[in-house]
């Protein structure tokens, strides 16, 4: 039932995750990397850009939202027939993850960003470090956790030991993933258990991807966030609101909250039992069920672009 809907409409459902800036080769043209003149030392830059929005009282994402539940009313995600088992992995290595984050949480004193990527991706890490090398503090508190020891090795070297870059060891998932295949849904389970094991740890955290160029420096965004928003993740809307699918899932903020914790408990075990739905797709779903009574921030997506290049 649930693949008919989604052949009848075709026309709403994005392809991919929305890109909306060209790739940039920072190795081979730094200065490319560089943001554009009239932003650069300008510490409101950010204001100008990303905007928040108020997912309670911005009555066209609440319009948007009550169509989608109203298509979606009756609509259950069925099990596929093919036999199949999440990846397996030693629930202590999400432990170790979980104390890396918590020191580097508290040698920074602030939020901290997380990037899970594979040797695939070895090239858009080193872009988008270059990519942000101008903005202050952002390198020191980010979280690398590459599942190739290799590619850490790589970073550091380019880098130096600021890299906050761990290994965790996963078998079969260092090739290039398509978006959306079931070797990309099992990676993205791992990152869901991760992200799980982080917030039972009282860690407030940005998810990010390194298929992205930061254009301007979104932390005092993503702090205000922390500090006063009262919404439990805060996330991209998309390109346009024809989309079925309202929200893009980085940059995800994450207020480590009780009712994040059992909203992404929920997700995760779901995501265990679904063979063909990826985690964007069960996020947006869930957050227009409101569920475990978990609340879905928006803010504009025009400053952080991601995508599938």
């Amino acid at each position: 039932m649930f693949r008919s809907l989604l052949s009848s409409l075709a026309h709403l459902l994005p392809s991919h995750r929305l890109n909306l800036a060209p790739t940039v080769d920072c190795n081979s043209s730094p200065e490319k990397c560089r943001p554009p003149p009239n932003l650069e030392g300008s510490p409101n830059a950010i204001e100008g850009g990303m905007k928040e929005v108020d997912h309670q009282n911005s009555s066209s994402v609440d319009l948007h939202e009550n169509a989608v539940q109203a298509l979606l009313k009756n609509v259950t995600i069925e099990l596929s027939d093919v036999n199949w088992e999440p990846p397996k992995f030693n629930s202590s290595l999400l432990e170790e993850v979980a104390a890396h984050a918590k020191n580097l949480s508290e040698t920074v004193q602030s939020f901290i960003y997380v990037m899970l990527f594979n040797h695939a991706y070895r090239r858009h890490v080193a872009n988008w470090l270059c990519n942000t090398a101008e903005f202050q503090g952002v390198h020191e508190r980010t979280l690398f956790i590459s599942i190739s020891n290799e590619t850490c090795e790589y970073i550091r070297e380019e880098w130096g030991e600021k890299i906050y870059c761990i290994f965790l060891p996963l078998d079969g998932y260092d090739a290039s993933l398509d978006f959306a295949s079931r070797t990309f849904n099992n990676l993205m389970l791992v990152r869901a258990h991760l992200i799980l094991s982080l917030a039972k740890s009282s860690i407030e955290m940005v998810l990010i991807e390194s298929d992205a160029i930061w254009f301007r420096d979104p932390y005092p965004l993503f702090a205000r966030h922390f500090t006063f928003n009262t919404a439990d993740t805060v996330t991209p809307l998309k390109g346009g609101q024809e989309q079925a699918e309202l929200r893009e899932m980085s940059p995800l903020v994450i207020r480590p909250t009780d009712r994040f914790v059992r909203f992404w408990k929920g997700l995760t075990k779901k995501l265990e039992n679904l063979t063909d739905v990826d985690d964007q797709t069960l996020y947006n779903r869930l957050c227009l069920m409101r569920f475990k009574e978990h609340e879905c921030g928006t803010f504009y997506y025009e400053d952080v672009a991601d995508g599938a290049w």
